[in-house]
């Protein structure tokens, strides 16, 4: 069976070689001519036979004195007339060609010689006797002959004439085969019996040139079978080409019977080259007659023979009948080869379904492993039978059995792209964490595989992107160093660290330039890499030497300092070899630094893979390490303790679940962690509390939203009666506030619908807000119903109108629209335009005549145009398609349509300088957008004309209003949005909207479409930066998990180019600036006076704020450009404008624009100049302890500024009598 599926597989592998049918005529003829001599009609006629081929030409050519005709119409007819012809007038030559035929195509020169066999030369003798010739015939003669037939059948290679093709071979084997069948069983080849012989009496299809033997002379084949078992060539009988067919196998038992025993049995055990005797050879090929025989004959079924043992053997091939056979007589289900593989090991290698399910109900091993440590379900993985997988998972085997080299199935699956295999492995929750011996996880294994499906599976079960192998290389590496772009953006898009460099100091940003990767340009910027190139190699081998060496002498003193041991040390650094060495030298493996840290945990926190499973097999207590990660927040040591097999239900000190120490630590992540891992999210503690009290953390709402799709349950109260949001009015009006600015609608109903708004005092306002934001129309209905004003101006200038505007809550809007009588009003009144050059007015005639909106022209400065009186109606319907969608053919669009309608009153329908574009999209006409559209408007065109006259309370977004590509994204009009992005509208300007607004599933939206986290929006702001002027700490947070950078400035160079921290703070936005500095936002970074935080916060005497800059060792001595420092701002403590006041003119200010009066005005205002105006002017009690404490962190109290003024002489001028004792007593020179 196996020698046929090679013979099929090698014709396969030939058809597509033979170019016979692909030549033209002209070609034919070309090759025909090279071989054939004859003129071109005889050479034309030739080659449009059908038989034509190359082959054929060529043999032709060796036997020219054949008819070129009849040769090529005929070959194999020629030939045998040739050979008839032999008989009688070369005796010598047909015996030569009837040597071929016996010795297999192949005679060896030896066969001539004095010291051949003695059965060599009784057997030639016969032959010779056969052909008519003496058996005295010299066979130096016969050597000569075929010496002679060299070229025109034979080819001489080394010590032997082998047939000159295997045509020719053909023909002579089906000519002798019928001329001369006795000798040819007698004296034939067993290869040439094996191959080419077949019982006519089988009555099976056979190929051309076959011998076939008929029924006269198959007494004569059965006689050579025989002769061939007593001889002991059992092999050679299997291996016989008939073997397949069952009737010729029981032919071959009628024989194999009648033999002795002694014979038989020797037969049986006989092996073969390899070593496998026949017995479980008869099984590999599946020949159930034979097996059965055997076994009567005592064939030992639990034999181990060579590779194989009989059950293993008869796997191999997917014998099942076989396999039956030999468990019913007895053979050991789970018995292993030398190789340690079972039955079972070798079906699930193979791919065989049926017998992998046979073999378990006859209860196979699923977990036995080989002498390699493989498994079932690994080997399976990786052969990818998937359905095989399945059945192993089904039936509970070890998902995380790993092999010699640490390789899970899942590891493999990853490694052999068998994306199937790997869904059925995580579903069964598989250990994505596991690492091979070179430290690569599965993640790893997919990157270098250039596999994206694999990997997006991975990391969507959380996968870490960050895990470091044996040299230091992150999956980012892999990616990069394969030049995989699909995979690098994946990777980039879920927090791969683009900065971490490998053993030899290469990021992956360097693997892609030195591997001269191509990949998409806007990738490449991604990746961020500034490394320099091979030149200065040599340099930066030292350079890293010279860092090694520092890192060492830190480390060494981290560990004095923090009580690390060695063995944390080692594992925190990744450095393998030391990890053995300690561990060898009896390191505990559980010792806890002096902050309660286990060596698992800092391996697990810095995703030294290899490092987590030494530390696991040599017994890491996983259960502590996981509630030290917890305690700690390690979420992400945390995940992977929990996939090594943490148990959900322990309980770390006084008895502390996990969840309630998380939800003490107010952990988030972590609680997210444990959540998906199945831990009870209602499970209650101590105090009668269950999760849902964590929002008494400052980021509550991630939670509540989180737990709201796990069945969020309100009406648990604590044992004291209190529910979750109840602990204190004030305290469920902070949590409300906290989840309504998240922007996420869905969750703010589930609350307004719990009824926790209901009876808080002094509360209407600010729900109104609220709920006009979100569009919970009918609580603003009851807020109407119960006397609340419709048009009340909030902070900065928003109304409960607008506020449904930016919500994109439209029903909402012409609802309160309705009430005011103002849809009505503009739909009905009577518009009269009035224009001068470059402006044209729209007056809206009515009850209310200042209802104004102009439309002004994009015009060039320098052109003046008079605006006709048709233009001014073509206005008019152009204003009446975009807000009612109304228009005849749209007559409209001959004009400039890059223009901008502008309200004069906050309560109009159209509240801020919009485009036409603008106006169609918030009121929802398509068919206008689109138009609009098709005629070339500017889809990012925005109103932002700065004045210093304009109002400054009011925000940016009243004042400029929002993009169209924003106003679509908020009313959920996909088809608008598609449409605006194809005509390149700016995602990045619509998100900038969005995080100033506070609307977190349209921030997620633009991401997902493709807007930069870090990119620069309107303003030159980034979206970290505008969701910090707003104060919306959820927007911030979920930003910073998605890579902003917190330190990132403004775009524009101007005054007042200051960070998200600096803006959190002069805002007001405390939690957001609080998030900042955990997240690592740098104390130090000045505005364009040279400011820091810490001179800030010393002059408006925030004590709280310098206390925490402090202690994120903020500069205390830092001078701003007129050499003022903390110290002596705090002293000067002059009122200091506010930020909305003063900074938003400046933002947008060109940057070669004159400073002017305003900045002077703002330097003498913060630092004054006269005497007079420091005198009277002492500091109240904050600037007192912000003073002290400034004082007692070291300040340099004689650092004096540019105009010699010390914080002594200040304080001296001003008069302050405690503040001068308080800087004498830090014995300050008396002269000052």
């Amino acid at each position: 069976m196996k020698q046929e599926n090679v013979k099929v597989a090698f014709k396969s592998f030939q058809e597509p070689f033979d170019l016979t049918l692909k030549y033209s005529a002209a070609d034919k003829i070309k090759i025909a001519g090279k071989y054939l001599k004859a003129d071109y009609k005889l050479l034309s006629d030739i080659v449009i036979k059908d038989g034509f081929s190359p082959l054929m030409c060529f043999l032709y050519s060796q036997h020219d004195s054949f008819d070129v005709n009849e040769f090529l119409n005929s070959p194999y007819e020629t030939f045998s007339d040739e050979w008839d012809e032999l008989k009688t007038i070369d005796k010598e030559k047909f015996c030569v060609l009837l040597l071929c035929v016996l010795y297999n195509g192949s005679i060896n020169k030896d066969i001539f010689y004095e010291d051949s066999g003695k059965q060599e030369k009784r057997k030639l003798k016969d032959v010779f006797e056969l052909c008519e010739l003496g058996r005295d015939t010299s066979r130096s003669a016969i050597k000569n002959k075929i010496k002679a037939c060299v070229d025109t059948y034979f080819i001489e290679i080394n010590k032997e004439y082998k047939v000159i093709h295997d045509k020719m071979f053909d023909f002579l084997c089906c000519y002798f085969g019928k001329q001369l069948i006795t000798p040819i069983l007698k004296f034939g080849n067993n290869k040439l019996i094996g191959e080419r012989v077949q019982l006519g009496s089988i009555q099976q299809p056979h190929r051309e040139f076959t011998i076939v033997i008929s029924s006269n002379n198959e007494g004569k084949y059965f006689d050579r079978l025989r002769t061939d078992l007593e001889n002991g060539k059992i092999h050679c009988c299997l291996n016989n080409w008939q073997m397949k067919y069952m009737v010729y196998r029981q032919k071959f038992l009628d024989v194999f019977k009648y033999l002795s025993n002694d014979l038989k049995s020797n037969l049986i055990n006989t092996q073969d080259d390899n070593g496998i005797n026949s017995f479980i050879v008869s099984c590999l090929h599946g020949y159930e007659e034979l097996v059965s025989h055997f076994i009567s004959e005592g064939a030992d079924v639990s034999a181990r023979n060579g590779l194989f043992t009989p059950l293993t053997a008869a796997c191999r091939d997917g014998h099942l009948k076989t396999v039956e056979i030999l468990l019913d007589k007895g053979s050991t289900v789970n018995q292993t080869n030398i190789d340690g593989e079972t039955p079972l090991y070798t079906d699930c290698s193979c791919g065989h379904y049926s017998l992998v399910t046979y073999l378990i109900e006859r209860h196979a091993d699923i977990n036995k492993r080989n002498k390699y440590n493989s498994s079932c379900l690994i080997v399976a993985s990786y052969g990818g039978h998937e359905d095989i997988v399945a059945k192993l998972i089904l039936k509970d085997c070890d998902i995380d059995s790993y092999d010699i080299l640490w390789k899970t199935a899942i590891f493999v699956a990853c490694e052999e792209g068998y994306t199937n295999i790997v869904k059925l492995l995580i579903g069964k929750n598989a250990d994505i964490f596991r690492v091979d011996t070179d430290g690569r996880t599965p993640l790893h294994a997919a990157c270098c595989l250039d596999n994206d499906d694999i990997a997006n599976i991975l990391i969507r079960n959380d996968a870490d992107v960050n895990m470091l192998d044996v040299d230091f290389e992150t999956p980012l590496h892999k990616a990069c160093r394969k030049g995989s772009a699909r995979i690098i953006q994946i990777l980039l898009d879920n927090g791969a660290d683009i900065d971490k460099a490998n053993r030899d100091g290469h990021t992956p940003a360097h693997l892609v330039k030195s591997g001269n990767k191509i990949l998409d340009e806007h990738i490449l910027k991604a990746l961020q890499d500034d490394e320099p190139g091979p030149a200065v190699g040599t340099y930066l081998t030292k350079i890293k030497k010279d860092t090694i060496w520092k890192q060492e002498i830190a480390s060494t003193s981290s560990s004095i300092r923090y009580e690390w041991t060695p063995l944390y040390e080692a594992c925190g650094r990744g450095d393998k070899e030391t990890v053995i060495s300690l561990i060898r030298n009896r390191a505990d493996v559980n010792m806890k630094t002096s902050s309660g840290e286990m060596p698992l945990v800092v391996a697990c926190q810095q995703g030294h893979g290899v490092i987590i499973q030494i530390l696991l097999d040599e017994k890491s207590d996983v259960n502590e390490a996981l509630c030290c990660a917890v305690e700690k927040d390690y979420d992400r040591a945390a995940k992977i303790l929990l996939f090594k097999g943490g148990d959900l239900s322990y309980k770390g000190v006084n008895e502390k679940s996990l969840m309630t120490l998380a939800r003490e630590r107010g952990s988030i992540k972590t609680i997210k962690i444990l959540l998906k891992q199945g831990a009870k999210f209602k499970e209650i503690d101590a105090n009668g509390k269950t999760l849902i009290y964590a929002v008494e953390n400052k980021a509550r709402f991630d939670l509540l939203q989180f737990i709201s799709d796990k069945g969020l349950d309100l009406d648990i109260p604590d044992k004291d009666g209190n529910f979750p949001l109840f602990v204190s009015e004030d305290d469920t009006k902070t949590a409300l506030i906290s989840v309504f600015e998240s922007g996420n609608k869905e969750l703010s109903k589930l609350l307004v619908t719990y009824g926790y708004t209901e009876n808080l005092s002094n509360f209407n306002d600010t729900m109104l807000y609220h709920a006009c934001r979100l569009g919970l129309n009918e609580k603003v209905e009851m807020f109407l119903r119960n006397g609340s004003d419709i048009q009340k101006t909030y902070s900065y200038g928003y109304t409960p109108l607008i506020l449904a505007d930016i919500g994109g809550n439209d029903d909402l809007l012409e609802h309160l629209q309705r009430k005011e009588c103002i849809y009505e009003s503009i739909r009905n009144k009577v518009i009269v335009l009035n224009y001068k050059p470059g402006e044209v007015y729209v007056t809206l005639i009515g009850e209310s005549i200042e209802n104004v909106s102009k439309i002004q022209h994009l015009f060039p400065t320098e052109t003046k145009r008079k605006v006709h009186h048709y233009e001014c109606q073509k206005y008019q319907h152009l204003f009446k398609a975009c807000m009612f969608g109304e228009g005849k053919a749209f007559s409209f669009l001959s004009l400039p349509l890059n223009c901008f309608f502008k309200p004069t009153e906050p309560f109009m329908s159209i509240w801020f300088t919009q485009t036409p574009l603008c106006l169609a999209i918030s009121r929802g006409h398509t068919e206008v957008v689109k138009s609009l559209i098709k005629h070339g408007v500017n889809v990012n065109l925005t109103f932002e004309k700065p004045s210093f006259n304009e109002d400054d309370s009011l925000s940016t977004t009243i004042r400029y209003g929002y993009t169209p590509l924003f106003s679509a994204c908020q009313r959920k009009y996909y088809e608008i949005v598609d449409m605006l992005l194809k005509k390149g509208a700016n995602l990045n300007m619509a998100l900038h909207d969005a995080c100033r607004e506070g609307y977190l599933d349209t921030v997620q939206f633009l991401l997902q479409k493709g807007a930069g986290v870090n990119s620069f929006g309107r303003y030159g702001q980034t979206a970290l930066y505008a969701a910090c002027i707003g104060g919306y700490y959820t927007i911030v947070k979920f930003l910073i998990e998605q890579g902003a950078l917190i330190d990132m400035k403004v775009y524009r160079a101007n005054m007042f180019d200051i960070t998200c921290l600096h803006a959190a703070y002069q805002y007001g936005n405390f939690c957001i600036f609080q998030l900042l500095l955990n997240k690592g936002a740098s104390v130090d970074t000045k505005d364009n006076f040279g400011r820091t935080l810490l001179h800030k916060a010393s002059t408006e005497g925030k004590y709280e704020v310098v206390e925490i800059l402090l202690e994120k060792e903020g500069d205390i001595d830092a001078s701003d450009m007129n050499g003022v420092t903390p110290l002596i701002a705090c002293l000067l403590q002059t009122e200091k404008a506010s930020p909305r006041q003063t900074d938003f003119q400046y933002q947008m200010m060109p940057a070669n624009h004159s400073l002017g009066e305003h900045y002077i005005y703002q330097m003498q205002k913060d630092y004054p100049e006269e005497p007079s105006d420091l005198e009277k002017k002492n500091l109240n009690v904050n600037h007192y302890k912000v003073v002290q404490k400034l004082i007692q962190n070291g300040v340099d109290i004689n650092k004096a500024d540019r105009k010699e003024r010390t914080p002594l002489s200040i304080a001296r001028q001003i008069g302050d009598i405690k503040l001068i004792d308080m800087l004498l007593m830090e014995k300050h020179p008396i002269s000052q």
